[in-house]
C-alpha cells in the first residue's frame, strides 16, 4: 500500500488497537519519503516498508516547454491550497514590495477561502488572488512564473505528511526555483540540492529576505531552477517511481514462487513417510 502520511500512535488509547490492526494488515507499505518511513518504523507496527521516489512524467513537462521571461521583475506564483499559510505569504510580499499571483480553491477542506481572504488586508496592487471553483491543471500558469512559492502551515494536530511535495516536484520538473516553508517530511531539501530557499514556519522576515534575493539575483534563480530539474530527472520522476514499484513486485513474485517450490518439495518428501501397509 502507498500511503501519504506517517504511521503514528493515536493519542486516544481506545483507537490504538484498531489502528495497529489496520496497519498490520498490510504486508508492505510504501512511503513518499525516508522521514515518513523512519517515523512510522518507530511505532513497531509496520511489517516492512520502503520510501519511493515519486515524481511527474518528465516527457510531458519537457514537451510543455520552459519559458525564460524577459522582464524587469520576477513573477512569483503560488498554486496550492492544502495547509497553505496565505496570511504569512501575503504579509511578506507586501513588505517586500514584490508581485504575487496566488491560485487557491474557492472552498477546500471546510474552509471558505473567499471569506478567508476578506478577513485580512491585501495590497491588491501587488497581490492577485484567483479563486478556483474546480480543480484545473495549472501547468500552463506555472510555466509563465519565474519562481514558485510554497508557504505551509505547521503540523499542530492530525496526520503528518509531505505537504507541498506535489507543487515542489512540479516546479522542479519545470526548472523553476522554489521558496518553500521547511517541511521536514517531504524528503527533498531544496537548499542542499541548490534549487531553492527554505523558510521557517510563520517567518515573515525570512520570506521577505528570500523573495528579495530571488528578485535581485535573476541569474542565480535560473541556475537554481536548472539544478532542481536535473535532480528530479535523476531521482524523482515517474520512470524511476515505476521501476521501484516494478522491482518490489518482481522480488515478491520471485519470493512467493520460491516459497511455493519449497512447499511442493516438502510435500513430496512427506509422502515418502506414508506407506500403505498390506492387510493382515
Amino acid at each position: 500500500m502507498l500511503i501519504h502520511w506517517a504511521v503514528t500512535v493515536p493519542a486516544n488509547k481506545l483507537k490504538r488497537p484498531f489502528s495497529r490492526l489496520y496497519v498490520r494488515g498490510f504486508d508492505h507499505l510504501f512511503f513518499f519519503s525516508e522521514e515518513l518511513l523512519n517515523l512510522s518504523v518507530k511505532t513497531g507496527w509496520i511489517k516492512t516498508g520502503e520510501a519511493l521516489h515519486w515524481g511527474y512524467d518528465l516527457d510531458y513537462y519537457d514537451k510543455t516547454g520552459n519559458v525564460d521571461l524577459k522582464q524587469d521583475k520576477i513573477a512569483f506564483l503560488s498554486t496550492g491550497t492544502e495547509k497553505r499559510d496565505f496570511k504569512t505569504i501575503c504579509a511578506a510580499f507586501t513588505k517586500a514590495k514584490q508581485p504575487l499571483r496566488c491560485y487557491a480553491a474557492e472552498f477546500y477542506n471546510g474552509v471558505d477561502y473567499a471569506s478567508f481572504f476578506k478577513s485580512f488586508e491585501l495590497d491588491k496592487s501587488l497581490i492577485e488572488i484567483i479563486l478556483l471553483k474546480k480543480r484545473i491543471n495549472l501547468v500552463e500558469q506555472t510555466i509563465w512564473a519565474n519562481c514558485i512559492v510554497i508557504p505551509l502551515l505547521p503540523f499542530n494536530k492530525g496526520k503528518i505528511y509531505p505537504c507541498g511535495l506535489t507543487s515542489l516536484v512540479e516546479a522542479m520538473a519545470l526548472a523553476k526555483p522554489v521558496i518553500i516553508t521547511d517541511n521536514p517530511y517531504n524528503g527533498i531539501d531544496v537548499e542542499k540540492i541548490g534549487c531553492g530557499i527554505k523558510v521557517a514556519y510563520n517567518d515573515i522576515d525570512g520570506w521577505v529576505n528570500a523573495i528579495k534575493y530571488i528578485a535581485d539575483h535573476k541569474e542565480a534563480a535560473i541556475a537554481m531552477g536548472k539544478k532542481g530539474y536535473y535532480f528530479v530527472k535523476s531521482q524523482y520522476n515517474m520512470k524511476i517511481f515505476g521501476k521501484e514499484l516494478s522491482s518490489y513486485f518482481t522480488r515478491e513474485i520471485a519470493r512467493k514462487t520460491l516459497s511455493m517450490r519449497e512447499k511442493r518439495t516438502l510435500d513430496v518428501r512427506d509422502e515418502k513417510f506414508f506407506v500403505t501397509l498390506p492387510k493382515l
